[in-house]
């Protein structure tokens, strides 16, 4: 075996999961056709959210990227006229979702240099670039990848316990996995740019809703702007990416705009798809590979952010001896049920942004002016305008006690501040990058029987206990992590659903809530969810 996991592509999503993979020890190969140090030279992701970067503080690089990082941005939608249909504020700093703000602006090329620059922290992940993939095979135990040096043409076999392709659009690992795209091409032609030197004071994103054309806008970091026009009948993909064409286009819009610095331009046609299966035996597909969306939420990258954040710990348990089938059943379950709902949400964005018949702009108009003026209304519906809140309902979960419980199982876990150490830290900072089992002023291995203890081991799990700050400290228990809840918002969060207990998976969704009596019963029930591996799929 040459590796535990190949992942084909070092794209953003890829070279996360690498990351993910080298934190938890799994010997890794990317494999990447392009040159080392090339970058691709066309517009890409610019909105970052708080999920993924929440997962980039779990593989230690979120410090990293802060500096190209615009936080908390608002968004504003104007209508033809120039009057202001919607304005979604900056969120207030109690307002973070999971220790992160929900919308912020990055340029994703300075993002893929960190993620780059992070998987050489570990000796067992390397990244191989001129290495195209050009054949698959599987059986129960492992795949086989054929590689060819785009250089020398050499050919040769890579065998590993699991692939992933991560290798976008046009993915190869999806043709050869046989897991075609479904969905719907746009006929609407977007030109999308991104220029330097930008004179326009609007720290902020804008949708300008003209029927004529609709036009977007977006503050990013180091002085630069994110334009994105719609194109009109008779206007040519080559004459609106040349620098006359490009200018033209941006005249009306920005003042002074010869002083601009024109840095990349394409015309794209936006897509709704996703395949029908995210896996096939023990081939997964993450990011671009697995579902394309309309960019108008910004969840398009988050998307594959998310994918690689659940799949890497189920690769890591399948490493365990843990069930591979299921594992990766779970993964197909979990995430194109979300993405489902993420290119709903964009594709809503869009006739929300893009309509051009005069009377679906007239109601269009009417009734964000009415929003607007209603606080009642207003800020439930703004809060959801960029994303669909993460819940899973079905995979790895057990739904165990009350009502409140059921509702918080399948959604992402609180990040509070706590003490630990003498240090105010973030809470996942203490969980680590494996399950963590959380009691709140209790003992939360209490009563564990060896064999559950065992289980918990295999899976690498934390056991946390917090307390009130400045509380007695419990006799010490060999194995158990303590942290003060300073701030008490676990106190708040505990007391909300009746709890004593969290179950929380590295992916930082909560597994389990329950008393401290029912982690036995938790305990059991997960255990069935995650079964380990029958000796005719084990690693060979």
């Amino acid at each position: 075996m040459d590796a535990d996991v190949a992942i084909v592509g070092a794209g953003p999503t890829g070279l996360t999961l690498a990351n993910l993979l080298g934190n938890l020890g799994l010997s890794t190969v990317v494999l990447e056709r392009s040159a080392p140090g090339s970058e691709v030279n066309y517009p890409r992701a610019v909105g970052i959210d708080h999920d993924a970067l929440r997962t980039f503080q779990t593989v230690g690089l979120v410090d990293q990227m802060l500096p190209d990082i615009v936080q908390n941005t608002a968004v504003r939608f104007f209508a033809a006229d120039g009057s202001l249909l919607a304005d979604i504020h900056r969120q207030p700093e109690g307002g973070r979702q999971g220790g992160w703000f929900r919308r912020n602006m990055f340029m994703q090329h300075l993002a893929d240099r960190v993620l780059a620059e992070g998987v050489q922290r570990f000796p067992h992940v390397r990244v191989q670039h001129n290495a195209e993939v050009f054949s698959l095979d599987q059986d129960r135990a492992s795949v086989t990848l054929g590689v060819r040096d785009v250089v020398t043409g050499e050919c040769r076999e890579l065998r590993a316990s699991h692939a992933v392709g991560a290798d976008g659009a046009r993915s190869t690992i999806r043709k050869l996995a046989d897991l075609p795209l479904e969905g719907d091409t746009y006929e609407e032609p977007w030109l999308i740019l991104e220029v330097s030197n930008d004179p326009w004071d609007a720290p902020y994103s804008s949708f300008f809703c003209d029927p004529a054309r609709p036009v977007y806008s977006g503050h990013l970091p180091h002085g630069h702007r994110r334009w994105g026009l719609m194109l009109l009948p008779g206007e040519s993909d080559e004459e609106v990416v040349s620098d006359a064409g490009l200018r033209r286009l941006l005249s009306p819009l920005v003042p002074s705009v010869a002083a601009l610095d024109i840095i990349r331009a394409q015309v794209y046609r936006h897509q709704a798809r996703q395949t029908g299966s995210f896996v096939r035996g023990r081939v997964a597909l993450v990011g671009d590979a697995a579902h394309l969306m309309p960019p108008w939420a910004g969840q398009g990258l988050n998307s594959g952010i998310r994918d690689a954040t659940n799949l890497g710990w189920r690769l890591a348990a399948a490493r365990e001896g843990f069930d591979s089938d299921a594992l990766l059943a779970g993964y197909d379950a979990e995430r194109s049920a979300h993405v489902r709902q993420v290119i709903a949400l964009s594709r809503r964005f869009g006739k929300v942004f893009i309509p051009r018949e005069r009377r679906a702009v007239a109601i269009r108009d009417a009734v964000m002016h009415g929003v607007r003026r209603s606080r009642r209304l207003r800020d439930p519906l703004t809060a959801r305008w960029f994303s669909t809140p993460l819940r899973y309902t079905t995979g790895a979960f057990v739904h165990h006690a009350g009502a409140d419980q059921h509702r918080a199982v399948g959604s992402m876990f609180v990040q509070p501040n706590v003490e630990y150490d003498g240090n105010d830290v973030p809470l996942d900072d203490v969980l680590g990058p494996r399950f963590a089992v959380i009691g709140y002023r209790c003992d939360p291995v209490a009563g564990l029987s060896d064999e559950d203890h065992a289980f918990w081991s295999r899976l690498g799990a934390t056991f946390v206990r917090a307390d009130i700050s400045r509380s007695p400290a419990p006799e010490s228990v060999l194995g158990q992590v303590r942290v003060e809840d300073v701030h008490g918002q676990l106190a708040t969060w505990f007391g909300r659903h009746d709890s004593e207990l969290a179950v929380v998976r590295p992916d930082r969704v909560l597994a389990a809530v329950g008393g401290l009596g029912d982690l036995e019963a938790i305990t059991r029930d997960l255990r069935a969810r995650l079964p380990e591996a029958t000796g005719d799929d084990e690693r060979a």
